[in-house]
């Protein structure tokens, strides 16, 4: 692993590097990939990287939600986004809520994995913590034709072929197929994922040309978090089902460069992304039953019956419901940046100018259907529809920016960064129904960003960094929908209300030291404090999994940690450890709705400045190590260490924790010819009971038999799996 310094990275171009370290960076290879045998880039960084750690509120490998430094990039709506995510310097944050949809990134195609962690103004809107930077292979960086087959535990089978190639290093392709299937370790979970993927590259002495296309298609079933009385009879059990996402998408991107000289390129880049998103969730009903004499019928709280779409009054045999949305996002944009180098004032200069635009627009539809349960918590079909619960509702983003940096070597030792970045972001909201126009909103947020950084190499093994950097982002359109305490929404699929939020702020404070060493190929030490006005909370006000509720600016919030990360080498030996200290914590007393929370009085808890932010652990801790038995055969055996945290829904810290876990993982390669490659993966290798997410249900509504009073609800990490797998090269 090679440690670098971003100068600037703009939302739609390449990662510049550079030697002068002032941000805390890990890159990753194919070659560290390879190694630990990830089948998802989010389950490698898990493994393998520094500050990050896992919530799999889904319980699927392909839908976590993954948090660097405390902060998410989530596939679900409802969390609050903090960390930006690019492939190819194109920005894959979807338009409507700025999630990430992992599933749609497939780890085949993956030449290096940037992490840049810490605000900075040149990642761009919505890196508060940082930012996850993807560059994906040409026929430049991959030249051979692979085809991998592995199978696995719970019927896992993939399939991932290859080919890439140039010609006299002038035009070059690279083309991939990576598709999965699997039945899931728990009931009704099966899921698919299909992966296309193309590069075409053209290279010259001074002008670099590359044009992307990826088009994905997946199915997911993800069924959560279950009762813990439930999980006692068997970790398999799930709670209602199904809950179904279907994600398809197609994107193109373009990269060129040009060096007018040695000292002065150009950089523009485009995209065009088009994702359609399909979810069914089949869940238990939160509608009463009518008083007498009308008990054969389903009321509101207010006592005021219920009436489908054809305007009749349904039936309280629907126990359940079906929430079904669809919303396709279309984004497209590009960025243009000049960088020029030259001496003045008695220092070198680094300078770097660029502009970029985005422009995203999303088309929301969704339904409440009255449903029944089955006897497994299955749902049914009716056709009949809640007639308050259509939405119909069209956004549209407009994101520009104007940014400059310039980094000056004041000395052959000291250098300084100085960056700055003016954003400017137009929310439109609009219900397409008639019958909602406190849908209507448009909102406008601009904010001037801007970071210093300093560094000073105190001698050839060890280098000092100081940084302090500000980011923002706007809030989106999917929270702005869902923002009023009066007019609950049923994420991720009825909004109600559009009162105005204010944007996030963030300003981080930076100091470490690190280097490289003979047999230490790199060490850094550092600690962190980041500072974050008006963050955005999604509070529940209800709902049997609390998917009910609203966003709002609920309060200041700091993320203050502690990082620790080696990496060596010796004789046959490679190996590396992580380890991070995290304190979480909201910094002002709000009160936290949480109508689930068994200790809740009247649906809310107070929160107290110094309480910890939920789902985040204070200590995560990563060891591995890689040996070389010979030529042919080699060996990675690695250990993930993380502590309870609270659940969602305690911000009050009142509950207790999940429990700490110890989680353990090998990998073994044997090539048995030149062409061919066995790998055998073992992952949770002492089948250890774990969750790494939790929250508060309530489960009377649909186990009205289950003797358990407890409120708690988990989502039970994967038990001990096995995977083969063959390769062939040619």
């Amino acid at each position: 692993m090679e440690v670098v310094e971003v100068i600037a990275v703009t939302p739609f171009s390449n990662i510049e590097l550079g030697k002068r370290k002032s941000l805390s960076i890990q890159t990753f290879n194919k070659q560290d990939i390879e190694e630990i045998g990830g089948s998802s880039i989010a389950g490698f960084l898990e493994r393998r990287a520094g500050s990050v750690s896992i919530n799999s509120a889904q319980n699927n490998p392909l839908q976590p939600d993954v948090r660097l430094r405390g902060f998410t990039a989530s596939p679900l709506l409802g969390i609050s986004q903090g960390i930006v995510v690019y492939q190819n310097g194109i920005r894959v944050n979807e338009t409507f809520g700025d999630t990430v949809n992992w599933d749609l990134l497939p780890i085949s195609t993956v030449e290096n994995v940037d992490l840049v962690a810490g605000s900075s103004p040149l990642l761009g809107l919505n890196a508060l913590g940082g930012a996850i930077a993807i560059t994906t292979k040409t026929g430049f960086s991959a030249r051979e034709a692979t085809a991998d087959l592995q199978y696995g535990s719970f019927n896992a089978r993939k399939i991932n072929i290859t080919k890439g190639g140039n010609s006299d290093d002038r035009w070059g392709y690279f083309l991939a197929f990576d598709g999965m299937e699997e039945s899931g370790w728990r009931n009704f979970s099966p899921s698919q994922a299909l992966n296309l993927y193309g590069a075409l590259s053209w290279r010259s002495k001074h002008s670099n040309f590359d044009l992307y296309v990826n088009r994905g298609n997946t199915n997911l079933h993800g069924n959560g978090a279950s009762p813990e009385a439930l999980l006692e009879q068997s970790r398999k059990q799930v709670f209602t089902h199904p809950d179904i996402t279907e994600n398809e998408m197609n994107t193109s991107s373009l990269k060129v460069s040009h060096g007018f000289s040695e000292i002065t390129q150009l950089n523009l880049s485009a995209f065009y992304r088009n994702t359609n998103t399909q979810s069914f969730n089949g869940d238990g009903s939160e509608f009463d039953d009518c008083e007498p004499p009308l008990s054969e019928f389903l009321c509101h709280e207010t006592g005021d019956l219920i009436n489908d779409h054809l305007g009749n009054p349904v039936s309280d045999n629907f126990d359940a419901i079906n929430n079904q949305s669809q919303r396709t996002q279309k984004s497209w944009g590009g960025t243009l940046q000049l960088q020029h180098k030259q001496s003045w004032l008695g220092a070198e200069h680094n300078f770097i100018v660029g502009a970029d635009y985005l422009i995203g627009k999303t088309e929301f539809i969704s339904t409440v259907e009255f449903a029944e349960l089955t006897a497994n918590r299955s749902t049914t079909k009716s056709g009949l529809f809640d007639s308050e619960g259509f939405t119909n509702l069209d956004t549209a983003n407009r994101l520009a920016a104007l940014y400059f940096t310039d980094t000056i070597l004041l000395t052959p030792k000291l250098g300084i960064n100085l960056s700055t970045r003016f954003n400017s972001a137009h929310i439109k909201t609009k219900d397409q129904s008639g019958q909602r126009p406190e849908l209507d909103g448009n909102h406008s947020y601009q904010r001037q960003n801007s970071g210093l950084g300093i560094t000073y190499q105190l001698h050839d093994a060890a280098t000092f960094s100081l940084g302090i950097h500000q980011a923002s982002r706007a809030p989106t359109p999917v929270e702005l929908a869902c923002s009023h305490p009066h007019a609950p929404c049923n994420l991720p699929n009825t909004f109600l209300a559009d009162p105005p939020l204010n944007d996030v702020v963030s300003l981080n404070y930076e100091i470490g030291v690190g280097g490289q060493l003979k047999h230490l190929y790199h060490w850094h030490i550092g600690i962190f404090r980041t500072a974050i006005q008006n963050d955005i909370l999604f509070q529940s006000s209800g709902g049997v999994l609390s998917n009910q509720g609203f966003f709002t600016n609920a309060a200041d919030t700091q993320r203050l940690g502690l990082e620790i990360n080696l990496a060596g080498t010796f004789d046959h030996w490679s190996w590396f450890t992580n380890y991070s200290y995290l304190r979480a914590t909201f910094e002002d007393d709000f009160i936290s709705s949480s109508p689930n929370h068994p200790l809740a009085k009247n649906g809310v808890t107070p929160v107290t400045a110094g309480n910890r932010i939920p789902t985040i652990p204070d200590h995560n801790l990563k060891l591995g190590a890689s040996y070389n038995f010979s030529e042919r055969f080699d060996g990675n055996f690695d250990i993930l260490i993380n502590s309870g945290q609270f659940l969602r829904g305690d911000e009050a810290n009142l509950e207790a924790k999940t429990d700490s876990y110890m989680l353990a993982n090998m990998t073994f390669n044997y090539r048995l010819s030149d062409h061919l490659r066995f790998t055998l993966q073992i992952r949770n290798l002492f089948d250890k009971d774990y969750e790494t997410f939790g929250l508060f249900g309530e489960a009377s509504e649909v186990l009205g038999d289950l003797d358990d009073d407890d409120t708690r609800f988990l989502s039970p990490a994967t038990p001990r799996t096995i995977f083969l797998k063959l390769r062939f090269g040619w």
